[in-house]
């Protein structure tokens, strides 16, 4: 008699003695599978979630029809975890097709790293297929050259290039331009449409509004605050709940210390 003392189909000597697994757990990897359908069935490892290490645990393989012991099932040079991703067929080999329509086969979205079953993968209103065969970007990264300007707003919307940091190479990147309603394709860094005193390439490099005097609305306009060495995108510089503004013109306490006399006391404890 050889019983099977957690009733996951295995025995407990095949347990103990074969597969080392617990007579007493019926899935001792923890898997969703039961010890003795992967060890009779299946054929996977049942001390491991994840037998072929291709990125779906064994449930996952057997919900999917996949086997278990195989990073790829179908033989089609595509993991089963990207076709299971992508809605592909990975019992079939499906290379050839497109399953999304966007123009590129499922192999090369594979090799691209790009989703078969989307047009646009990085969402940024470009196809994949326009973004390798048309525009030279990445279709996996929105913005492709970092200026924080998406691919696709560059392109349909400012104008600029997708794949320069700076169109105009007037030191500021596209993305800040567009961001605060200057032109990405026209060198404006001498100018200073808000009057304070800064220019728009000096601004830049705060990541300050230009068109805004006082950015961060604390009562002092961002060249004073530079001047200051304050945070002109941050109105309590020193977090004592009082506005960077407040502090200089209405207290005369110092904006960048909380305790302005250093008498234990914040400054707008003291200003109450």
């Amino acid at each position: 008699r050889n019983p099977d003392s957690d009733a996951d189909g295995l025995a407990d000597g095949l347990e103990v003695d074969v597969h080392k697994t617990k007579p007493l757990v019926k899935d001792t990897d923890l898997d969703g599978v039961w010890d003795g359908e992967e060890a009779l069935t299946l054929g996977s490892n049942p001390l491991v979630k994840d037998t072929d290490g291709d990125g779906l645990n064994d449930l996952q393989e057997k919900n999917a029809g996949t086997n278990p012991t195989l990073t790829d099932t179908d033989a089609d040079g595509m993991p089963d975890k990207y076709e299971v991703d992508n809605a592909l067929n990975a019992l079939l080999n499906d290379t050839a097709l497109d399953k999304d329509g966007d123009g590129l086969t499922n192999a090369q979205e594979y090799t691209l790293g790009t989703r078969a079953n989307l047009v646009d993968t990085d969402l940024d209103a470009l196809s994949d297929f326009d973004e390798v065969n048309v525009h030279g970007t990445n279709p996996t990264r929105r913005d492709t050259d970092g200026d924080l300007a998406n691919d696709g707003e560059e392109l349909n919307t400012h104008g600029s290039n997708p794949l320069v940091y700076d169109t105009d190479a007037d030191g500021m990147r596209d993305g800040y331009e567009t961001i605060y309603g200057l032109n990405p394709l026209v060198n404006d860094a001498g100018t200073d449409p808000d009057g304070d005193n800064l220019t728009s390439l000096q601004e830049h490099a705060q990541f300050t509004n230009p068109l805004l005097a006082d950015t961060d609305n604390d009562g002092l306009n961002d060249d004073v605050e530079i001047a200051l060495t304050t945070q002109p995108r941050l109105a309590d510089t020193d977090f004592d709940t009082l506005k960077d503004g407040d502090e200089v013109n209405l207290y005369g306490s110092n904006p960048k210390v909380k305790d302005t006399d250093g008498d234990g006391l914040n400054d707008n404890v003291e200003v109450l």
